[in-house]
């Protein structure tokens, strides 16, 4: 997996579509649900303003987000970043879906 990460990091256009896909993902966010308050919809809200910068990042300092990937990778962020979506992601469907 990491050997892939490090490749995809490596095409300019790989980046700019990551780029791409994180401005558009925060820019809805952002539109749709702007709600700032103390609980889980906050949460939603600083979320899609978190995708919105990093897509701004990464396309404005390209090289930036390159170094910042590689070193993430080869310590182990990326996974436990992955862990850490998941288990946000399943608490933010209990709560969105319970009735």
């Amino acid at each position: 997996m990491s050997h892939a990460i490090d490749g995809a990091i490596e095409h300019p256009v790989a980046l700019w579509i990551v780029g791409l896909i994180n401005l558009l993902i925060g820019s809805f966010m952002v539109a749709v649900h702007e709600v700032w308050s103390a609980d889980w919809r906050g949460a939603v809200t600083i979320i899609g303003w978190s995708a919105l910068l990093k897509g701004a990042i990464v396309w404005l300092f390209p090289n930036f987000s390159r170094t910042v990937c590689r070193t993430c990778n080869r310590v182990g962020v990326l996974a436990l970043g992955g862990v850490v979506a998941v288990l946000l992601g399943l608490f933010l469907c209990y709560e969105g879906f319970r009735l």
